[in-house]
């Protein structure tokens, strides 16, 4: 079995890396032949846009998919082409600039949660057009579940407040001081990724949660 990933520093496995053992992500332990995009920094439009982009212009015949979208407040810059941190720079001052001139409130939280929602929605379109009917999406973050759209997601694939289903289980940020980013590290250690890859290989969803659901919309600027 092909499968495609993509997702942002928390898929990468971005904490692993200060033991240099990346292959405890995630990513490395579903079950089958994974093609990994995931970047750290990435935003939900490069993660939607990249996704998109692969499948259709991939020869690599892509049996499923999973996909980790991030925080809602994250944006592409013009030159994502370049180099990744680069690009994570000048994305993180996207951010930043969206911060200050919109400021934080309920309403542009739920907007932002909309516009994520309508691109889940329209890449599981595209997936079961071009043949692909075995896919996951991980929202890291709250989605605002009474938008229109959202009713139209396949609930059987899909997980919702990822991050905040980790902490509920114990699982915890690293601490460690990371000297690349100036700051300690705050991404999950290998059990919590144990914990996804889990969730994956076991068909883990909003439907088989025991109807425990998270609707309100978090601060996603925290």
């Amino acid at each position: 079995m092909n499968i495609y990933v993509n997702g942002c520093s928390h898929s990468c496995g971005t904490a692993l890396s200060l033991d240099n053992d990346l292959t405890k992500a995630w990513p490395y332990l579903i079950t089958g032949s994974v093609i990994n995009d995931c970047k750290q920094g990435s935003s939900n439009d490069k993660i939607f846009r990249e996704t998109i982009e692969f499948i259709l212009s991939s020869k690599i015949p892509v049996d499923k998919v999973v996909i980790q979208f991030t925080a809602l407040d994250r944006f592409d810059s013009p030159n994502y082409t370049h180099h990744p941190r680069s690009s994570y720079k000048n994305a993180k001052k996207f951010s930043r600039f969206y911060q200050t001139f919109f400021g934080k409130s309920e309403e542009n939280d739920k907007q932002l949660s909309h516009k994520l929602i309508n691109q889940m929605y329209a890449l599981q379109c595209i997936l079961l057009e071009h043949g692909i009917s075995d896919w996951l999406f991980i929202s890291w973050f709250a989605l605002d579940q009474s938008y229109t759209t959202y009713k139209h997601l396949d609930k059987s694939k899909l997980i919702v407040e990822a991050q905040e289903k980790l902490f509920d289980l114990g699982y915890k940020h690293c601490s460690l001081f990371d000297t690349k980013r100036n700051k300690p590290d705050g991404h999950f250690q290998a059990d919590a990724h144990q914990q996804i890859a889990e969730w994956i290989n076991s068909g883990y969803s909003v439907e088989n949660q025991k109807g425990i659901y998270y609707p309100e919309i978090e601060n996603v600027y925290t």
